[in-house]
């Protein structure tokens, strides 16, 4: 049996298939093909969930979880520079632009959540240091299961965002934070103070009384220097009107407890007689036992003879 086939058909057929190929090429061309910042880039693109393909990102949050459509766009970032990206919906879009940056094995490193854009808009936007050379994937989405219309992706470089530092503090908190080493010489003494400006709570990790670390209370701290060998007085001793039972920590630089003590300083004050067995900085800390406690001391440190 012969097969007749009309040269119309054979035409049409290998029309369709290269028209098939085509596509595909293109497709993967269009994907492959990474752009060049430059002095900038404006790319198009629309959102139509009914036909669109939805974006199904491993770890990605919000909106790649919705598998909303989306556009990707390749792009070719330098180690080193930072680069503003923006997604930027049509006035007449129904969406809430969403912008997720991914590496070439398509982990996501940034997101652009709704409203990061210029502000009074819903529009995204990241801001990324590249940290190698290479290309990137730029997913243009939208938030929610939703979301259609036409929007502009723009790519530009821009520069790093300053670093952000701590408050710098007022001097008396630095001072708490940060005590000065006392050599002890002839002796120590300080006039101090507990109160709701002291040095904060105290939590010791071990305490023999039970009171002084379950109140958790005002504490004043010193660091102080000590000789091996030699043997060391330490006194807390309270001001008349002062509202407190004294309680002393000694700690080692490790703010391990060495000893401690509540009244062996007479008429409820503190004392410790401590014999060194390092030379270096060690912890005293002035504190009250019992659930009440403020008001004003004295800090001694005397070298026994």
């Amino acid at each position: 049996m012969r097969v007749v086939f009309s040269s119309i058909s054979v035409a049409l057929a290998v029309a369709m298939i290269g028209t098939s190929w085509a596509g595909q090429d293109k497709d993967k061309q269009k994907e492959q093909k990474a752009q060049d910042v430059g002095k900038g880039l404006n790319l198009k693109g629309t959102l139509d969930p009914e036909n669109g393909k939805p974006y199904d990102a491993p770890d990605a949050l919000k909106g790649g979880k919705k598998k909303t459509d989306h556009a990707v766009y390749l792009v070719n970032f330098v180690k080193g520079k930072t680069y503003q990206i923006d997604m930027i919906r049509d006035e007449d879009a129904g969406m809430n632009p969403y912008l997720f940056l991914e590496d070439s094995k398509k982990k996501v490193l940034a997101q652009g959540v709704t409203g990061t854009g210029e502000p009074g808009t819903n529009d995204a936007r990241i801001t990324f240091n590249a940290p190698a050379d290479g290309a990137y994937r730029i997913v243009a989405t939208s938030l929610g299961g939703t979301g259609a219309g036409d929007f502009s992706v723009k790519v530009a470089e821009t520069k790093a965002p300053p670093e952000k530092k701590a408050p710098e503090q007022p001097k008396d908190k630095q001072d708490k934070q940060k005590p000065k080493v006392l050599d002890v010489g002839k002796g120590i003494e300080i006039k101090s103070k507990l109160d709701k400006d002291a040095d904060g709570p105290y939590e010791a990790a071990e305490v023999a009384a039970e009171g002084a670390a379950k109140n958790k209370k005002q504490h004043k701290l010193f660091l102080v220097n000590f000789e091996k060998g030699k043997t060391y007085v330490i006194d807390m001793i309270k001001a008349e009107d002062a509202k407190m039972d004294p309680y002393l920590f000694l700690e080692d630089a490790k703010k391990k407890i060495l000893a401690e003590d509540d009244d062996s300083g007479g008429d409820l004050d503190s004392q410790i007689e401590f014999k060194a067995a390092e030379t270096g900085v060690y912890r005293i800390i002035c504190t009250t036992y019992g659930p009440v406690g403020s008001g004003e001391f004295t800090f001694k440190v005397t070298p026994k003879k």
